[in-house]
């Protein structure tokens, strides 16, 4: 029985078809990472700061906002006013 391609053009060409899978389907893992990791980064952002921060850091008695908080988001007493931060 004669075959169509020599052995090891065969063994090359099974190989780099396996190597080929296996490559698309870590992209595929890879984008549904970046996708769930994006989200992620996304709703932390937006529940953990700036649903809190963003209310609280309006000086709604002097005008402006409040330049200084705490790590637990707690206004610090030292408020300096700048006009160039607090116009932007």
């Amino acid at each position: 029985m004669k075959t169509l391609l020599p052995p090891n053009l065969a063994f090359l060409l099974i190989v780099s078809l396996l190597i080929s899978c296996t490559t698309q389907e870590k992209h595929k893992v890879a984008k549904i990472n970046e996708d769930s990791l994006a989200t992620i980064f996304d709703t932390d952002l937006k529940k953990g700061i700036l649903d809190v921060w963003y209310p609280c850091i309006i000086d709604s008695a002097a005008g402006g906002y409040y330049s200084n908080m705490a790590f637990d988001w707690k206004i610090a007493p030292d408020q300096p006013k700048m006009l160039v931060s607090q116009t932007r």
